[in-house]
């Protein structure tokens, strides 16, 4: 009896050595991928209302239509526009509206970061340790900012699904149950992403 007592108490400091083996590993290579990515992109200074940045993203357009034309596109045609001011993400495809959904944008103290940027980092589900939420269908555009899915808990219960169409983030992009998971479908690695007014 205590043969078996003690073969099981090793069988499970093994599985449990060999999973935070596994969780330090992915951890390690997550972080280095992201500080190459990091490295990779220019230096951008965050202030509460913008990202500042030596670049003109739109130029003396006369209309919506003009400024749409003056954005930068990935090699498929494809942009993903946020518009904070209407709460709204559009998805374009050489230079045609191909739908648009309600979204959540960062509050006024934690405000989304405008500019011009790619999507660089893709995943079906992230966990926040900072927020102890998941993020589905999360498209990272520029640090940690992501545009998904409204999170949940543990509880499964949904942060700011009534709260689509008002600026409540902790600064990340927020779609609708659905939109986001064919938003993440649309979108590919390296398409545009702008971020404005």
């Amino acid at each position: 009896m205590q043969i078996i007592k003690n073969i099981y108490f090793i069988a499970v400091l093994i599985i449990l050595f060999l999973s935070i083996t596994a969780g330090f590993f992915l951890f390690w290579q997550n972080e280095l991928f992201f500080a190459d990515l990091k490295n990779s992109f220019k230096q951008i200074k965050i202030n509460k209302k913008s990202v500042q940045t030596n670049e003109i993203i739109f130029t003396n357009a006369t209309s919506s239509e003009d400024q749409i034309n003056q954005l930068t596109f990935d090699n498929n045609g494809k942009l993903v526009l946020v518009d904070l001011s209407e709460q709204k993400l559009y998805l374009y495809n050489n230079n045609d509206l191909i739908k648009d959904f309600i979204v959540s944008s960062g509050a006024p103290e934690t405000p989304t970061p405008q500019g011009e940027f790619k999507i660089y980092g893709k995943s079906p589900l992230i966990w926040s340790v900072l927020y102890e939420q998941y993020l589905p269908y999360a498209l990272r555009f520029y640090d940690d900012y992501l545009i998904h899915e409204v999170p949940y808990g543990v509880d499964a219960v949904r942060d700011g699904l009534d709260k689509l169409g008002q600026p409540v983030s902790h600064g990340c992009v927020r779609l609708g149950i659905g939109d986001a998971e064919e938003v993440y479908e649309w979108a590919d690695m390296g398409t545009g992403v702008v971020v404005r007014e």
